[in-house]
């Protein structure tokens, strides 16, 4: 019983972690609404277009930390790598895009 109240702990923690926009969250301290730049979607090559490569680099490190993190944390959890790939990019759904 145990083992699923840890598992779900990871679904839920993964889904918030995974739902942080990086890309909305600096180009909103930029003054600019990434969502209505270019194509419209908050990612790294859009944040390229619109803020230059210097924050396009910053918004991807930080998407791969966060993903390497959740990760990371199953992984010293576990001790399995099957765990460690279920790990999804909820940032097309993201519940934080809806707050602002």
């Amino acid at each position: 019983m145990q083992e699923y109240i840890i598992l779900f702990f990871f679904i839920i923690t993964g889904y918030l972690l995974g739902s942080i926009p990086f890309g909305y969250i600096i180009a909103k301290r930029k003054n600019i609404d990434i969502t209505k730049q270019g194509s419209g979607n908050i990612g790294a090559t859009n944040v390229s277009r619109s803020l230059g490569p210097k924050y396009a680099l910053l918004v991807a490190v930080l998407d791969i930390l966060k993903a390497l993190t959740h990760i990371y944390s199953k992984l010293l959890y576990f001790q399995r790598l099957v765990y460690a790939f279920c790990y999804n990019r909820p940032d097309d759904w993201s519940y934080f895009s809806y707050l602002a």
